[in-house]
């Protein structure tokens, strides 16, 4: 959720992120649509997170000859549970775009992390660090904030002490401040400031520190958002020394950019002056140059009046020829036309002559072609005809081969049965002797069972399977 502040400013809560691809093996595609890697980027997104990517949350910041980094802004109230759902669906991620296999890497920077920068001045100042304690972190520094945002409305466009002390005195009382803008290091703009802030209370820059870790700026009524950098200040940037040489710094800054003035003025002054002597000499130059071309304009002219008197009588000579020419062309086309006309005349009659030796030949071709396919009928007759007699021939060879198959089959089927009712009459009389054999060793008769009664309505005994088996291995 978003903490306001004053002047209508509020702290997002934003994770950043830095994401290096990389290629993996050697491919033939040299260059990489950023857009598809965008895309990429913008539905792992929103399927770990369910957030959707705006066009500045994802740009590009560095290129190296291996990899190139892009910068990755996402903005959700939940900044830890954000940044461990975006590591874990982006870091070590392979994928294939446009033909060229990449490797995703996550990195992020410790100085968005509270718990990171808290360690940092806790490892100088120790961690039972507290308001009554004589020597604790006090100054932090933001770099990158808007000077329009922290300007005074209708005075000026530079950020103002009195309105950056009301926004920051919200975490607790400050005891020094100090902003720099761009224009006083001797740049002409001043859209940005950097901003050191010192608390009276340890507290007070603890809460600073907490609130603004792992944020980004913005101001109501616009979509801007500014993404400053947050550092705590361990350089004693309030000590009077420093105070003396960031004055003198600043002043020698200012002198630097007065003389860069000064000389870029003279340098100006006299760039128009010989530019006011060029153009002196320029206007001079054309002066001469119009009067010789105007000398030579009326040289021109009159040697174009020479050229002209000349080409009128050479034009009346040579129209003269040209009229006997044209006579004697005129001649020559009434010979041609009449020597064109009688070959013509030759040629009509060369082509009746050809006409009527072509329809001769072709009525005598016709007469050939009419016998030909006589001939060619009367063949095709006595072809059919061979055919149709040889064919009877094998249907009839066909029917008696049949007829010869069927009595052979007839037979082989009555033999079949003689055989079979021989074999069953010798079958019951070998058995008959076979159980004669068996009572004159002095055996006794098998026990007999009774069939059961779905087999057979009487009460017959059958020998069992046992003795069955016992007389036909002995026989």
């Amino acid at each position: 959720m978003a903490e306001r502040l004053e002047h209508g400013l509020a702290l997002l809560p934003r994770v950043r992120l830095f994401l290096v691809f990389r290629r993996l093996g050697r491919s033939a595609v040299k260059h990489i649509d950023e857009w598809l890697l965008k895309e990429w980027v913008r539905s792992v997104v929103r399927k770990s997170l369910k957030v959707e990517l705006g066009e500045k949350d994802l740009v590009k910041c560095r290129v190296e000859e291996e990899a190139v980094t892009w910068e990755l802004f996402v903005w959700d109230s939940q900044v830890e549970l954000a940044r461990k759902s975006c590591v874990g669906a982006l870091d070590g991620v392979e994928f294939i775009i446009g033909g060229a296999k990449l490797r995703c890497g996550v990195q992020f920077d410790e100085k968005d992390s509270f718990a990171a920068l808290r360690s940092s001045w806790e490892t100088v100042f120790g961690s039972d660090v507290s308001d009554h304690s004589s020597n604790f972190p006090d100054t932090l520094v933001l770099k990158g904030l808007p000077s329009r945002w922290f300007a005074e409305p209708r005075v000026s466009t530079q950020a103002s002490v009195l309105v950056t002390h009301t926004v920051f005195s919200k975490f607790g009382k400050l005891r020094n401040l100090e902003i720099v803008n761009e224009s006083d290091t001797g740049k002409t703009s001043s859209l940005q400031c950097n901003v050191w802030i010192q608390y009276e209370k340890y507290s007070g820059f603890y809460n600073a520190v907490e609130a603004l870790c792992g944020r980004s700026m913005q101001k109501d009524g616009s979509s801007f958002k500014a993404n400053y950098l947050l550092e705590w200040d361990n350089s004693l940037f309030f000590s009077p020394m420093n105070i003396r040489k960031r004055r003198f710094d600043k002043e020698h800054a200012l002198k630097l950019a007065n003389d860069a003035r000064l000389a870029q003025a003279q340098k100006v002054a006299e760039q128009q002056r010989k530019a006011e002597e060029a153009r002196k000499a320029e206007e001079a130059r054309r002066a001469e140059e119009a009067r010789l071309a105007e000398e030579a304009r009326l040289a021109e002219e009159e040697r174009l009046a020479e050229e002209m008197r000349t080409a009128a009588a050479e034009e009346a000579e040579r129209l003269a020829r040209a009229a006997e020419q044209a006579q004697r062309e005129e001649e020559e086309r009434r010979r041609n036309e009449e020597e064109e006309e009688r070959l013509q005349q030759l040629r009509i009659l060369e082509e009746q002559r050809r006409l009527e030796e072509e329809r001769r030949k072709r009525e005598e071709e016709a007469a050939l072609k009419l016998v030909e396919e006589k001939n060619r009928q009367i063949r095709e007759a006595t072809r059919k005809l061979l055919e149709e007699q040889e064919q009877r021939k094998k249907e009839e060879l066909r029917k008696q081969q049949d007829e010869v198959k069927r009595n052979q089959r007839e037979r082989q089927e009555r033999e079949a049965e003689a055989r079979k009712s021989r074999r069953s009459e010798g079958a019951s009389g070998i058995e008959h002797e076979r159980w004669q054999l068996f009572l004159s060793e002095g055996n006794e008769p098998w026990p007999l069972v009774e069939q059961p009664e779905s087999r057979s309505t009487s009460n017959s005994r059958v020998p069992s399977r046992r003795l069955r088996s016992i007389i036909v291995s002995s026989n």
